[in-house]
């Protein structure tokens, strides 16, 4: 069973609130990690080469937005957290706040979205819609990585990548 509008948003809301209650513990819980292997292989399917302009699809507070800028490339957060957003703006990076389930992005703008860890708080029926696995012809968009945190969803990750090759 599918859930209903209303029980998205107030998933989605109540997910917003959590990580808005312990953003300072998120960042210095995951300033750290490095995901620097899932950002060169969305780089090594992007044909433009730097800047390249991405999308970090549930940006957070930005750690990979400065990773991504350190490597030469523009990179614009999407964040659904107020706070999160504002962090990332504070450490200098563009950051669009946004909720996942109501997403108004341009067409052909970025090379890539980098949705590490994110896609996991869209809910199943909502991500046929989402930019990041939408069908090649509703989206401008030419390399997309995904590593979703659970192995559940690990079937995004073969979805979008063979869409690379």
């Amino acid at each position: 069973m599918n859930p209903t509008g209303q029980e998205l948003e107030r998933v989605a809301a109540a997910t917003l609130q959590d990580y808005a209650d312990r953003a300072e513990s998120f960042r210095e819980g995951t300033r750290d990690h490095d995901v620097s292997q899932n950002i060169t292989a969305l780089l090594r399917y992007i044909e433009a080469g730097p800047p390249a302009a991405n999308l970090d699809f549930g940006c957070g507070p930005g750690r990979d937005l400065k990773t991504f800028a350190r490597l030469g490339h523009a990179a614009v957060g999407l964040e659904g957290c107020a706070r999160f957003a504002a962090m990332a703006r504070a450490e200098g990076s563009e950051v669009w706040e946004q909720n996942f389930l109501d997403l108004d992005l341009p067409d052909a703008r970025f090379d890539g979205i980098f949705a590490n860890a994110s896609l996991f708080h869209v809910a199943s029926q909502e991500l046929a819609r989402s930019p990041a696995v939408a069908s090649d012809a509703e989206i401008a968009w030419r390399a997309v990585q995904l590593e979703p945190a659970w192995p559940k969803r690990g079937r995004l990750v073969s979805r979008a990548l063979l869409r690379l090759s």
